[in-house]
């Protein structure tokens, strides 16, 4: 082996005190560093799947205003970013909307003071491009030796689709309940409208209606269009050249306004779209179970916009249900029209009229019956049986 020492022989003293304790030392900085690497790796396979998931991370402190002191870098999709929101010490209130803010503080309130390790909420928040999205928000709460929150450190998930798919079902039961219950069309109208609105906070509805001439359209219900400019609109013409409504209600297809100001046929009403502040609109046709133009259904926005697949979809539907709501409400009229006109003549030409119910033994009679047997409502009721001998 010439000069070369055999680690592995069994030679006495060859381990001395001092090497044993430098290669302990050496073993121990050895298990630091790999510990240290794995942590390493574990946080970053930690921050990968973080960022391919649909969820953001965040941890506040308990303080008023929640103080962020950490949220996940994919909170980019929301239009925001991480290293501005934490250098800037943003309060994470101040992402949440405004309309949500007192609900949301009255809640947490609530769960600190019963000492809640955990609690679930759902509100919106305001991204970036000013937009708001609903949020499913999972925390779990941090406190102190003496029982005081310390922070709070939530899981973030988008649920906005579920949420409006859940507005969307509601307008339209209430929209079905009102026509159950028989309301004016003006009232089921603006609740639809409203619906629309109430999902998609960003966009502002119109419904139009034809006139009595099929030549014009009149408004039916624009809960949140300026009045200005619901006067400009009124009578708008049915003709492709004029509005996306008026050439939707021609053509009886949708018709898309990406920028109001740059679409010719939009010309004549270009300085009071500007005025309203609105840039783009989209509007479908309303069309009857038969395929006739019943008026049109218009989506609006105040910046140049595009319409997703499913914003298409969107005005659509609710394009369908302002037909059901139409028809049914205006063949409830024609009935009733029809049955006072029969009342009319009938009680012109001096009849009395009565009907037998024979599934329920139940019978009507006309006032004019009552006069022709001179008895009274009293008298035919109690003689009910005899009158049916």
């Amino acid at each position: 082996m010439g000069g070369t020492a055999n680690l592995f022989a069994d030679q006495a003293g060859f381990f001395t005190p001092d090497m044993v304790s430098t290669l302990a030392e050496m073993v121990e900085d050895l298990s630091v560093a790999l510990d240290r690497i794995t942590a390493t790796e574990a946080l970053e396979r930690a921050n990968k799947v973080v960022e391919s998931s649909p969820v953001v991370l965040r941890r506040c402190s308990a303080a008023p205003g929640w103080p962020l002191e950490y949220i996940s870098s994919n909170v980019v999709r929301w239009g925001l970013t991480a290293r501005e929101l934490i250098s800037e010490e943003c309060l994470f209130m101040n992402l949440i909307h405004p309309d949500d803010r007192q609900r949301v503080t009255t809640e947490v309130a609530e769960h600190l003071d019963h000492r809640q390790p955990r609690y679930r909420q759902e509100y919106r928040v305001v991204t970036g491009t000013g937009e708001a999205i609903w949020i499913d928000d999972y925390t779990r709460v941090e406190y102190g030796p003496q029982g005081r929150a310390l922070s709070l450190e939530g899981v973030l998930t988008d649920i906005t689709p579920r949420k409006q798919a859940e507005q969307r079902e509601a307008s339209r039961s209430h929209v079905l309940a009102l026509l159950a219950q028989g309301a004016q069309l003006p009232i089921i109208l603006e609740t639809l409208a409203r619906g629309v609105e109430l999902e998609c906070p960003e966009m502002r509805c119109s419904i139009m209606l034809l006139d009595e001439r099929q030549q014009t359209l009149v408004m039916g219900a624009a809960p949140n269009l300026p009045t200005f400019y619901c006067r400009a609109i009124e009578g708008t013409p049915v003709s492709e050249e004029v509005g996306s409504c008026g050439h939707a209600a021609a053509t009886g297809k949708v018709v898309i306004s990406e920028d109001i100001q740059a679409d010719p046929r939009w010309a004549g009403a270009q300085a009071v779209a500007q005025e309203a502040g609105l840039a783009a609109c989209w509007s479908a046709p309303i069309l009857s179970s038969g395929g006739r133009v019943l008026g049109t259904f218009a989506i609006y926005h105040e910046h140049i916009h595009s319409p997703s697949q499913a914003d298409i979809q969107l005005i659509q539907d609710k394009a369908n249900l302002a037909a059901i709501a139409i028809e049914r409400t205006r063949d409830a009229e024609a009935l009733r029209e029809s049955a006072e006109r029969w009342q009319f003549a009938l009680e012109g030409a001096g009849d009395g009229v009565w009907d037998w119910d024979l599934d329920t033994n139940e019978v009507d009679y006309s006032s004019r019956v009552m006069d022709i047997l001179e008895m009274s409502d009293e008298d035919i009721l109690q003689r009910h049986e005899q009158w049916i001998a």
